[in-house]
């Protein structure tokens, strides 16, 4: 069974578009390998990132992505 979701194409161009706003901003705790997993999962499920659809963040070093209410309904 495949979980990935049909995405909108034109999301996922605004999202690659975006990537360094995204990087600077949304999750600039991220390091490089953190950030382009970050971007997989918002692409691979629809979620987008200026929505609070997908959060990146840090406690010390242990990286934290979770979907918002909204972009798991």
């Amino acid at each position: 069974m495949n979980n990935i979701i049909d995405v909108d194409n034109s999301l996922i161009q605004a999202l690659e578009e975006k990537k360094d706003v995204l990087k600077r901003t949304v999750a600039k705790a991220a390091t490089n390998d953190e950030f382009e997993m970050f971007m997989h999962l918002a692409k691979q499920y629809g979620l987008d990132p200026f929505q609070k659809e997908i959060f990146f963040w840090k406690y010390d070093k242990d990286p934290t992505i979770m979907t918002s209410r909204d972009g798991y309904l």
